[in-house]
């Protein structure tokens, strides 16, 4: 009882509707939104990425399909499922390879904590246990987590920032670290844009650059493109582009 009273003093408005009138994706870019979906919205989040890495000694060529799963349990809580099939290419100057697998199964949960009032940012935390792969081409011996903290500020009916804070531990290696910064612009009814800055923060910084579109085919539907390039430290060239779709269906009514 006594959790469930505190529960209810620091959400106090944990049954206000987060449903919105059109579909409201992850996609496209790194950063997740400081929102939910609201109860009994069934919600697919699914991409298309081509990454492209090249140095002095191998061209690697990486494929990503990546499928997310969302469920409105209640109006400021979700559950969620992602799985992530990979297949890497690579060519080195005598040699090539070629794996394909499943590389990443994740399940999570979303809680939306605080509303956008003025200043004060939407806040939203995900939080998902990383499964063990233990047969797959892209093995993960030991089970894992991911936390990110998500705030959005809604500056202008057009303008928004969204900044995340990623958390990610995988088995006995060292917590890593790392940031999202995200500006949004509305263009129209129909599409939006964006831009951000990405990268790791724990044990060295990195910037990374991506920018891209959404279009919105009806209510419950969008499409979305995106390219960018990553941080080159230690290669050549790194780049990728990003094709994807975001469905959502709802029994509220």
């Amino acid at each position: 009882m006594r959790k469930l009273l505190l529960i209810l003093i620091l959400c106090p408005s944990l049954s206000f509707a987060q449903f919105s009138e059109t579909i409201n994706s992850d996609r496209p870019g790194q950063a997740n939104g400081a929102s939910t979906l609201g109860k009994n919205v069934f919600q697919i989040q699914s991409g298309y990425n081509l990454n492209t890495v090249k140095n002095g000694f191998s061209d690697m060529q990486n494929t990503n399909i990546n499928n997310f799963f969302r469920f409105g349990l209640l109006e400021r809580v979700e559950l969620s499922a992602l799985v992530n099939y990979a297949s890497v290419k690579t060519k080195g100057r005598q040699s090539e390879s070629s794996l394909s697998d499943f590389n990443d199964l994740q399940l999570g949960a979303r809680f939306f904590l605080v509303e956008n009032k003025g200043i004060i940012p939407a806040l939203a935390v995900q939080s998902s246990v990383l499964l063990k792969l233990p047969n797959s081409l892209f093995p993960r011996e030991k089970m894992g987590s991911n936390t990110i903290v998500a705030t959005t500020n809604q500056i202008s009916e057009w303008l928004s920032f969204n900044s995340n804070w990623i958390f990610l531990q995988e088995g006995n290696a060292p917590l890593h670290t790392s940031y999202v910064a995200n500006i949004s612009f509305t263009i129209s009814e129909r599409i939006g844009t964006f831009i951000e800055m990405y990268g790791a923060i724990s044990n060295y910084f990195t910037t990374s650059f991506d920018a891209g579109f959404s279009y919105l085919i009806n209510n419950d539907f969008q499409i979305d493109a995106s390219a960018g390039i990553q941080d080159n430290s230690y290669t050549d060239t790194d780049y990728f582009i990003d094709l994807g779709i975001s469905w959502r269906t709802n029994w509220r009514k």
